[in-house]
C-alpha cells in the first residue's frame, strides 16, 4: 500500500502544481462569487488508511491563502478493535480559484487509540504531528469534491490516510 500511496501523492503533487499554473493564467472575478470573498471551508471525508483501515476525516478550515485548521483523523478496523484517532490544530496554505482549491497543512495534534501489547488491547495517548493535504474541485460556489492525503507521525502508533472528500465552503 505505500507504493501505491507515493504514486498518489505524486499525482496530487502533480495536479496541485497545474492548477496553480493554471489559476495565474486566469481573470480574478470581482462580486459575490469571487474567491477574494472566502473565508474558510468545511470538510468530512471517507477512505483508507494504512494497514487496510478505513479513515475518516473531519476538518474545520478557516481563512484564505493562509489558514488555521482544527481537525480529527480518526482510522480503523470494520472487524477489530484496533482504532486511532489523531485530534489536532494547525496552520496552511491554500490556493483558491472558482474551481478549485489545493491546501496543506500541519500542526501539533493529541494522539489516542489502542494498540496490541502482550496479546491484550492496551489504550494509549500521546502527542504527535499531523499533516494534511487537500486538493478539492468546487463546480458549485458552496460546495467541493476532492482528496484528503493524511498522516500523523507520533512515537506509539503512526498513521496515514487518502480520503475522498466532501467540501462545504465559506463566502464564496
Amino acid at each position: 500500500m505505500t507504493g501505491s500511496l507515493l504514486r498518489v501523492l505524486a499525482l496530487v503533487l502533480l495536479a496541485a502544481s497545474s492548477i496553480s499554473s493554471a489559476r495565474a493564467q486566469t481573470d480574478r472575478r470581482v462580486g459575490p462569487s469571487a474567491p477574494e470573498r472566502d473565508g474558510g471551508w468545511l470538510a468530512f471525508g471517507v477512505g483508507a488508511a494504512s494497514d487496510d483501515d478505513v479513515s475518516v476525516v473531519l476538518t474545520g478550515n478557516f481563512g484564505r491563502e493562509r489558514f488555521v485548521q482544527i481537525g480529527f483523523h480518526g482510522s480503523g478496523s470494520l472487524l477489530g478493535r484496533r482504532e486511532v484517532s489523531a485530534y489536532h490544530v494547525g496552520a496552511g496554505i491554500s490556493d483558491v480559484g472558482r474551481w478549485h482549491r489545493t491546501a496543506i497543512a500541519i500542526g501539533p495534534a493529541l494522539v489516542t487509540g489502542e494498540r496490541l501489547v502482550g496479546g491484550e488491547w492496551d489504550r494509549f495517548f500521546t502527542g504527535g504531528i499531523v499533516m494534511s493535504a487537500q486538493v478539492i474541485g468546487t463546480p458549485i460556489k458552496e460546495f467541493g469534491l476532492g482528496l484528503d492525503l493524511f498522516g500523523h507521525v507520533n512515537p506509539v502508533e503512526n498513521g496515514y490516510g487518502l480520503a475522498l472528500t466532501f467540501a462545504f465552503e465559506a463566502n464564496k
